[in-house]
C-alpha cells in the first residue's frame, strides 16, 4: 500500500516529491562524509599514539659555544642498547617545502619502530658510518628518483638512498605514510650548520620496553664530563605531544546545517503535500480510517522516501568515492556505522517531517471528500 501511495504521489506531485528526495539525498551524503571524517580523525590519532616514541624523555643540551653536532652524540655513550635517540623538531628542504624528518640514533642495536612494505630498516652500520640512506613513507613514492639503478630522495639538495618504504600493505596509515627517517649521523650540511648555530639542541630518548630514567642520569653525567660549560635538562615527553588532529569541525557544521535546511524544506513540502491530498485523506476517513491510521500512513510514506534518498545517496557516494577521497584527503567509505546512521536517519527524519504537518491531516474531515 505504501509503495503504491508513493508511486501515486510521484505522479501527482513530481516536483515536491523530487525536491524532498533531493534535499534528503544531499543530507545523507554529507552525513556519511561527516562520519568518515570523524572516523578518520580518530584512526589518525590512534596511529600517531601507536607510532609515537614510547617512555620518551626530552633532553635539551644548552651549549655555551658552537660545537660539532656529531660530537654531541658521545653524551649517549653507555645508555641502554634498547634506548633510541631522536633529534627532535628536525626539518629538511624537500619538494619546495621544509619537511619534518626523523633522525634516529642507536648505540649498539636498532629497534624497528615503523613497519616496512619493502626494503630494510636502518642498521647500526648506517649510523656508525653516517650513511646517506633514508626510509620514506609510501605516500612519498612519487618523490623517489632512480639514479644508477638505485632509488634516492633529495633532502636539503643532498641525495639519500632509499633503503626501505614505510607503510602497511593494503592499508592507509596516514600517521606514517609521509615519514622520512634518516640516521642522525648523516645530517645534511645545511641542517648541521643550523644546529651548530643554535645554542640549544633538542633530543628525545625513548625505550619501548622500560622507562629511561637510568639513561637520563647517564646522559647528564656524560654531558657534564664532555661539555662542562653546557647545561643538560630533562623533562617528560607526554603521550599526546606531537599529536596532530585535523580540524574537521567545518565539515560537520556544514552537514548539520544542510540536514537542518533539508528537514525544514521537507516539513514545508509535506505540509503542502497534505493540503493537496485533502480529498484522498477525507475519503480514507470516510471509509473508517482513524487519525492514527492516517498519521501512520504518512510516517511510512516518509520512511520510504527517506530510504529512496539513502539508496540514491549511497549510490552516488560509491560511484564518486575515489574522487571524494582524493578531494577530502581521507577515505570516504560506507561502513557499519554509516549504515546504522542511515537507518536512524530514515526513521528520525520520517518522524520529524510528519510530526508537525500531521496536525493538518488530523483536522481534515470526511466532508472534505464531498467538497473535493
Amino acid at each position: 500500500m505504501t509503495l503504491s501511495s508513493i508511486k501515486n504521489q510521484f505522479k501527482a506531485h513530481p516536483v515536491t516529491t523530487a525536491l524532498i528526495i533531493l534535499g534528503l539525498t544531499i543530507s545523507i551524503v554529507l552525513i556519511s562524509i561527516g562520519i568518515s571524517s570523524v572516523r578518520n580523525t580518530h584512526l589518525l590519532i590512534q596511529q600517531q599514539v601507536h607510532y609515537a616514541p614510547q617512555n620518551a624523555t626530552k633532553i635539551e643540551l644548552e651549549l655555551s659555544d658552537k660545537q660539532d653536532v656529531r660530537a654531541l652524540f658521545k653524551v649517549f655513550d653507555g645508555i641502554s642498547d634498547q634506548t633510541g635517540v631522536i633529534l627532535d623538531r628536525a626539518k629538511m628542504f624537500h619538494n619546495g617545502l621544509m619537511a619534518p624528518v626523523t633522525p634516529e640514533y642507536w648505540t649498539k642495536q636498532v629497534v624497528q619502530r615503523f613497519p616496512l612494505e619493502t626494503g630494510r630498516y636502518l642498521n647500526v652500520t648506517d649510523i656508525i658510518h653516517g650513511e646517506k640512506v633514508a626510509l620514506v613513507g609510501k605516500a612519498r613514492g612519487k618523490d623517489v628518483r632512480t639514479k644508477n639503478g638505485k632509488p634516492y630522495i633529495l633532502l636539503d639538495n643532498e641525495e639519500y638512498e632509499v633503503i626501505g618504504i614505510i607503510g602497511v600493505k593494503g592499508k592507509t596509515t596516514k600517521a606514517i605514510d609521509y615519514k622520512i627517517v634518516i640516521p642522525a649521523t648523516s645530517l645534511s650540511s645545511t641542517l648541521l650548520s643550523k644546529l651548530q648555530s643554535a645554542k640549544t639542541i633538542p633530543f628525545l630518548i625513548h625505550n619501548s620496553y622500560t622507562d629511561t630514567y637510568a639513561d637520563e642520569k647517564q646522559i647528564k653525567q656524560n654531558a657534564k664530563r664532555l661539555f662542562p660549560e653546557a647545561t643538560c635538562t630533562a623533562s617528560p615527553y607526554g603521550e599526546t605531544e606531537g599529536i596532530v588532529a585535523p580540524n574537521r569541525g567545518s565539515e560537520i557544521y556544514i552537514s548539520i546545517m544542510v540536514y537542518a535546511l533539508a528537514i525544514i524544506n521537507a516539513i514545508n513540502l509535506t505540509a503542502f503535500w497534505i493540503q493537496e491530498r485533502k480529498y484522498e485523506i477525507g475519503i480514507r476517513k470516510a471509509f473508517g480510517y482513524s487519525n492514527a491510521d492516517i498519521v501512520s500512513m504518512l510516517f511510512w510514506e516518509m520512511c520510504v522516501i527517506n530510504l529512496i534518498a539513502v539508496v540514491i545517496g549511497f549510490s552516488i557516494q560509491w560511484m564518486i568515492r575515489s574522487l571524494l577521497s582524493k578531494w577530502l584527503d581521507y577515505p570516504v567509505e560506507i561502513t557499519s556505522t554509516t549504515i546504522f546512521a542511515a537507518i536512524l536517519f530514515v526513521f528520525a527524519t520520517a518522524f520529524v517531517t510528519t510530526a508537525i504537518p500531521s496536525s493538518k491531516a488530523l483536522k481534515i474531515q470526511p466532508v472534505e471528500a464531498i467538497r473535493g
